[in-house]
């Protein structure tokens, strides 16, 4: 066994997977006057004082907490000025109240409280499971996008990003769905560094108070707000190197006291996203092989993006609180693609070659607001919050094609301009009522409205002559008026959870195809009932059940039948025939003593969205476009285990197996594809004295089919080093992702009368160093709001 497979092996060995029961801790902190403290630590630690949930109180002095690790923990409280106070944690099934607890002052040590728990880079939420970015050593110049496709159970596909094996992820950023294409969705993501992310939080089961939208569930992307006292920040600045260097810089600030909170971010990222593609095409006749295509396309892009994050937040009264927050992305790649293409007949006899070049530039410049509100019913019996969201999405790109023909010494000139905007308005109402003798009670209004315009002229260019392509030149306008109400309705009681909720959401569309003069409206209501049943017969053990009916709605680019080009033979096609695609889920949950989980999922799907490609044999172009199927079936059995066999060593292992079959019909062949998969997964961490740690992940996943295509193998090692400087306000981190470069997407389709071959090759092997430091105060942390929007922005 060579020295590659050794290493792979040892890192990507087993499996298993987690949820449990919630239970309440709350309390009433006051000083020694019987006076309520505010904005006072409240920690949930483990034995070993690992980090596992936080709070700070309320105007009130009161905290609440709700973990599923409560066995073996203790609360420690914390506030500048005041001698600590730690609480052993007993078992409970249901609420477990500390009644009034008193902190006295510390006189001789005012301005010294540090908090030293850390909460570990992956942990297990009742109803999530939170990948902790700002823990992560390999985090470390990477992006949104390639921050998800590291994370458990997500995937990137061709067609979006899937979790479980499933596509139709419902992603959202800050609880904003970010309504884009897949394509649209990835570079928007690889603008956001991961120096901006605080975590990842990645909802399999999401209850009536979510958006129906994604049928495999949400990933919604927290972007970091530091919440400390006082005015603190951090500045970053990462260089990394692969087939092209990359680079990011960022900024921080946070002002806050008893009544206020500030907050500034800004970031620049720099990246060249280099791409080498191979592809092999068989173009038939009456079955038999008539020409060959031998491509090889090599692109770079050279990508700046700037982010920034403003957020404010202000106390009224006593138990209500008013917002904002403002987001906006402004994006400038300019694309240099240069391929070449040989020709081939029956006989395998080269009859032709030309060369394609390809010059894209892209401006891209996004913003998002929330206004949010929310008030604290009186005995904390509940809450009330409204959120108002707005976002606009707007594009501007300029694409130029120049075919050369070797044969002929002919040129083709084809130019594009593309111009995209997308106006999204969201309103939404909760009402949360808690400690009731019936369960807790939530109840929710939501409207969104959205206005797309999509506006696409094509040139030809001749001897220097521009006319204008009829052909490939379109507008497009699409609305969009959803309108929903959801109940929810839990209790706890003993060893049971009982959860149960209907979402009702009211769709009204209208497009309109202006150049062809093609309308179409569409008017529906569907409900999506949920319910979700938990047993713990023993402090150890956790059963649970869940079943959900959900809904994926094709985007705006995909019903715009629009048609892009990748290369003058390679386009992407619109679809305005698209319908949403309804899934049925089912799942079985087993969690034991917090580290050994397992789960398995069943899914109907009917009208299911897959991508499949239209060959043309007659011009040799082939267009990849969306389209519904008849029906789609999986069966997935997850499993995990966490291990710690010592205090300073943590390994976390994954397995994902998965069972898929298709049925329908493609371009008027019959599909009927059945395929199973499965992917190991494995995440390591280790802690040598008091400022050094490592990172150690590993990735492996065999032969797999989806739909009409075939992916072969992929794996990685990934390896990160981290050292803490400056009393721990400073790191320094290195990191190697994919260090035998391995992981890129190599495959092949043999359906009906496609035949072909392709190879990706993506700058995935990439050497980071990066250097971040904190200032300012860093004691006390305070909660962020989420906005409202959490569906449409996923969606665009």
């Amino acid at each position: 066994m060579n020295v590659k497979s050794t290493l792979l092996l040892l890192i990507l060995v087993f499996p298993i997977f987690s949820s449990s029961q919630d239970v309440t801790i709350t309390g009433k902190v006051v000083d020694s006057n019987n006076a309520p403290l505010e904005f006072v630590n409240a920690l949930l630690l483990k034995a070993d004082s690992t980090f596992i949930i936080g709070a700070v109180t309320d105007i009130n002095g009161v905290f609440i907490l709700s973990s599923s690790q409560i066995s073996a923990t203790h609360l420690k409280l914390q506030s500048l000025g005041y001698k600590e106070v730690v609480r052993p944690i007993g078992t409970a099934t249901s609420t477990i109240d500390l009644g009034i607890i008193t902190l006295k002052n510390n006189e001789l040590v005012l301005d010294e409280v540090v908090i030293t728990a850390e909460k570990p880079l992956i942990e297990r939420r009742t109803d999530m499971l939170v990948v902790n970015v700002s823990n992560s050593i390999l985090a470390t110049g990477s992006n949104g996008l390639e921050i998800l496709e590291r994370s458990p159970g997500l995937f990137i596909e061709a067609n979006g990003i899937s979790l479980r094996g499933r596509t139709g992820v419902n992603v959202q950023i800050n609880g904003m769905q970010q309504r884009l294409s897949a394509s649209d969705l990835n570079n928007y993501l690889q603008s956001i560094p991961s120096t901006q992310i605080e975590r990842i939080e990645i909802i399999n089961n999401p209850s009536a108070a979510f958006d129906a939208e994604g049928s495999a569930g949400v990933v919604n992307i927290v972007l970091k707000r530091n919440g400390n006292l006082g005015t603190n920040g951090s500045a970053n600045t990462t260089y990394g190197q692969g087939v092209y260097h990359r680079t990011s810089e960022g900024l921080s600030l946070n002002y806050r006291d008893s009544k206020t909170s500030l907050y500034l971010g800004l970031n620049h990222n720099f990246d060249q996203r280099y791409n080498r593609l191979f592809t092999m095409r068989r173009f038939s006749e009456n079955g038999n092989v008539k020409q060959t295509y031998d491509q090889d396309s090599k692109s770079k892009t050279p990508t700046h993006a700037y982010l920034a994050n403003i957020g404010m937040d202000f106390s009224i009264g006593e138990r209500s609180k008013i917002g904002a927050d403002l987001t906006t992305n402004w994006s400038k790649a300019d694309q240099d693609a240069n391929g070449n293409s040989v020709i081939f007949d029956d006989k395998n006899i080269q009859t032709g070659s030309f060369m394609t070049a390809t010059d894209s530039k892209d401006n891209r410049v996004n913003f998002a607001v929330n206004a949010h509100y929310k008030t604290n019913l009186k005995d904390d019996k509940g809450n009330f919050i409204l959120n108002t969201d707005y976002a606009t999405y707007n594009t501007d790109a300029v694409q130029k094609f120049i075919t050369n023909s070797t044969e002929n010494e002919t040129s083709e000139i084809l130019t594009g301009k593309i111009d995209g905007s997308l106006d999204l308005l969201v309103l939404k109402v909760d009402l949360n009522l808690m400690k009731n003798k019936i369960g807790d009670l939530s109840f929710g209004l939501k409207s969104s409205f959205v206005t797309n315009k999509n506006d696409l002229d094509y040139f030809d260019v001749v001897a220097g002559s521009t006319t204008p392509n009829e052909i490939y030149s379109n507008q497009f306008e699409y609305q969009e008026n959803i309108n929903a109400t959801y109940i929810n309705w839990k209790l706890s009681k003993d060893q049971w959870t009982y959860q149960l909720g209907l979402r009702t959401e009211l769709t009204n569309i209208e497009g309109k195809q202006i150049d062809a003069d093609i309308n179409f409206k569409r008017d529906y209501i569907q409900l999506f009932p949920n319910i979700f049943l938990e047993y713990k017969p023993s402090e150890k053990n956790t059963f649970g059940f869940n079943a959900s009916r959900r809904v994926n709605r094709p985007n705006y680019n995909q019903l715009s039948p629009f048609r892009t080009f990748v290369d003058i033979t390679t386009s992407r096609v619109g679809n305005p025939e698209l319908i949403p695609e309804i899934a049925s889920n089912i799942e079985l949950i087993y969690n034991y003593d917090n580290w050994l989980d397992f789960s398995l999922s069943f899914s109907n799907t009917s009208d299911r969205i897959i991508p499949v490609l239209i060959q043309d044999d007659e011009n040799q172009s082939t267009s990849v476009q969306l389209v519904n199927i008849d029906d789609y079936n999986y069966v997935g059995l997850n499993t995990s285990i966490t291990l710690k066999p010592l205090k300073s060593i943590t390994s976390r292992w994954d397995l994902e197996f998965f069972y898929n079959e298709f049925f329908g019909d493609v371009s008027g062949f019959n599909l009927s594809e059945k395929g199973s998969a499965f992917r190991i997964r494995s995440y390591n961490t280790y802690k040598f004295g008091n400022d050094w740690s490592t990172e150690l992940n590993g990735f492996y996943q065999p032969l797999y089919n989806f739909g009409i295509t075939s992916f072969y193998s992929r794996w990685k090692i990934d390896f990160g080093v981290q050292k803490s400087i400056f009393n721990g306000n400073g790191k320094v981190k290195f990191a190697i992702t994919d260090i035998f470069w391995k992981y890129y997407p190599r495959g092949f389709t043999d359906f009906g009368n496609i035949n072909e071959d392709f190879s990706s090759v993506r700058d995935s092997r990439i050497a980071t160093l990066s250097f971040s430091y904190n200032f300012g105060n860093s004691k006390v942390r305070v909660n962020k709001n989420k906005g409202g929007a959490v569906e449409e922005k996923s969606r665009t």
